[in-house]
């Protein structure tokens, strides 16, 4: 059982700022995503920046201390990391700003290999996302690159018969092409993010969902869960699984990215899992303002 630490930004900044050795975060594109890297290149830790390309194959790296490569994604970042480990004691990664993806795959390295003495993460909810039409949809996702494993996750399938759990967003077309696009899905299980950074959210993404929901009759399996806790999506996920071997278990990270971290870490502590990504290119600004700040306490995750 681990235990469940997600804190107002403010009540671990203190701590943070004093004792955090290696920061991460990701491209500035927004005010969100601006917040703590800028926040973060006033402290005395090692702050890096990482973004990678469309397609995930290529990752550039800019360190506050020795400038920027480009490398291959999977094995280029492990090598970087692995040729800081000993400035790695206290690692806070910043999923406000990183890509999702590249959350995933930093998960997989922090909790299984690089494996830091303590990790933390940061995250800034958005006050507003914006609209694309005077009918108020937000434009988030400019392309979906498609259905594919995330980097680091790749998995054989031993069985037909998969048990799919999404975590979902404002974007129903999304569900829709992962189940279009998945082969022998029996069982869908959709959560929605509640309570939602913001009142009536939660509405919003069930009513754009609510058509791939029926097709699957899935409407009588819906979970929710706090759209800003890394913990209570594990929680949910673990809830979920298959209670025997009869079902693949597969995991579709389609909303917020403390949802796409607990994915990460539930699916790199069971390599029995499947991890389904559809790689959206964001749009950029897709959001204003802060709504609220919020520190993660991730060592439990962490492997002996």
């Amino acid at each position: 059982m681990f235990v469940r630490e997600e804190f107002d930004w403010e009540e671990i900044r203190a701590f943070l700022e004093e004792h955090v050795t290696v920061a991460i975060v990701g491209p500035s594109k927004d005010e969100r995503s601006v917040y703590f890297p800028r926040l973060w290149s006033g402290w005395k830790c090692r702050l890096i920046e990482l973004e990678a390309t469309s397609d995930c194959r290529l990752i550039t790296i800019k360190s506050s201390t020795n400038g920027s490569c480009t490398v291959e994604l999977i094995p280029g970042l492990k090598r970087y990391l692995e040729s800081i480990r000993s400035q790695m004691r206290i690692v806070c990664i910043d999923i406000s700003s990183l890509q999702h993806a590249v959350i995933m795959f930093l998960c997989k390295l922090l909790t299984h290999e690089i494996k830091p003495a303590q990790l933390f993460a940061s995250y800034a909810q958005p006050l507003d996302y914006l609209p694309k039409s005077h009918l108020g949809d937000f434009l988030l996702s400019e392309e979906l690159l498609g259905l594919k494993p995330v980097p680091g996750y790749v998995r054989r399938i031993r069985g037909s018969c998969i048990r799919l759990l999404a975590f979902l967003g404002f974007e129903g077309d999304r569900l829709a092409k992962i189940i279009e696009e998945m082969d022998d899905i029996q069982n869908v299980i959709p959560v929605i993010g509640f309570p939602a950074f913001s009142p009536g959210w939660q509405a919003r993404s069930l009513r754009n969902c609510m058509l791939a929901i029926q097709r699957t009759d899935a409407t009588d399996n819906i979970h929710k869960c706090n759209a800003t806790s890394v913990f209570d999506a594990y929680e949910i996920i673990e809830r979920c699984k298959p209670v025997n071997n009869e079902e693949v278990y597969a995991l579709a990270p389609l909303g917020t990215r403390p949802h796409s971290m607990a994915c990460a870490i539930y699916a790199a502590k069971h390599p029995e899992c499947l991890l389904r990504y559809d790689f959206p290119i964001e749009a950029s600004p897709r959001s204003t303002g802060i709504l609220r700040r919020v520190g993660y306490h991730l060592s439990t995750f962490i492997t002996p």
